[in-house]
């Protein structure tokens, strides 16, 4: 192992990223069987869960990651026994502040096809990467429409699985076309969410947000800008969104774990507003 090569948590032992750990016969590698949550630890941020290391709401993760294990029905280890992962993982790295990434997937299988071999014991990993903050007052993102479409009418838009190729697909298709982000819609042509964020649409002192019903995933972070919202007196609604009501909007913003809050301000080389971030996207940032 290089001697500058950070520490993974796969399965109780600590290893070196680059280390071979995982079987071959890995179903969250051969079918993407499984689940992840994404969480950011830094001292000033969320709440203490081990010496020196707090976590952005951790039980709310952990929980997400839960329901998503019960809809593939994996025997989802201890949630204390996951924290404990976590936090060994952060100190073996000398990290207090880190974006966290926790996996875990069916695990190996020694059969083939779907139907998952009886007894299979999960895979879990823990890998942690430098947090690096994005400026509050850097520019607006922009973003395109995809021609990817988010399948609302599926379990798995309401849960963080390993089958991500949809979301690689769209912003492969926003890179191409020079832009940041790209914009999904649902299968009824609603505004759904991007790539890897949920979004708000700003109108006066009214906030919207696509309802999971619409194909959004319920994020954590999206969780909490509607609560500092509301509790600074502006009106919130989940509710469905379509693309004209981008074109309308005094604001707009995307929200998850590792960024925050990242205005949006052009969207298919158009601007939204002002074409700069907005006051109230300022504000929740």
């Amino acid at each position: 192992m290089a001697t500058n090569e950070r520490l993974a948590w796969v399965n109780g032992r600590l290893v070196g990223e680059s280390e071979p750990s995982l079987s071959l016969l890995e179903r969250g590698l051969t079918l993407g069987d499984g689940v992840f949550e994404t969480m950011l630890a830094g001292p000033s941020v969320g709440r203490p869960v081990g010496p020196g290391t707090n976590l952005f709401r951790p039980a709310e993760h952990l929980e997400r990651l839960s329901q998503g294990a019960s809809l593939l029905a994996i025997d989802l280890p201890p949630a204390e026994r996951l924290l404990t992962a976590v936090l060994d993982t952060l100190s073996a790295n000398r990290l207090s502040t880190a974006v966290v990434r926790l996996t875990v997937s069916r695990g190996p299988d020694p059969g083939r096809g779907l139907d998952p071999s009886p007894d299979v014991a999960p895979t879990v990993i823990v890998r942690v990467s430098a947090y690096k903050p994005r400026a509050a007052r850097q520019p607006g993102l922009a973003a395109v429409f995809s021609s990817v479409r988010r399948n609302e009418s599926s379990p798995l838009s309401r849960v963080k699985s390993l089958s991500y190729a949809d979301n690689v697909l769209a912003r492969l298709e926003a890179r191409r076309r020079g832009a940041d982000e790209a914009i999904l819609l649902n299968t009824a042509g609603e505004v759904c969410c991007a790539s890897a964020a949920n979004l708000f649409v700003v109108r006066g002192e009214t906030l919207t947000t696509p309802p999971v019903e619409s194909g959004a995933l319920p994020g954590v972070t999206r969780r909490c800008l509607l609560e500092l919202a509301a509790a600074r007196g502006l009106t919130v609604r989940q509710a469905p969104v379509l693309p004209e009501d981008l074109w309308a909007a005094d604001e707009a913003f995307l929200t998850n774990t590792v960024v925050g809050v990242a205005s949006l301000t052009s969207l298919e080389g158009r601007f939204i507003g002002t074409g700069r971030p907005g006051g109230i996207t300022r504000l929740l940032a």
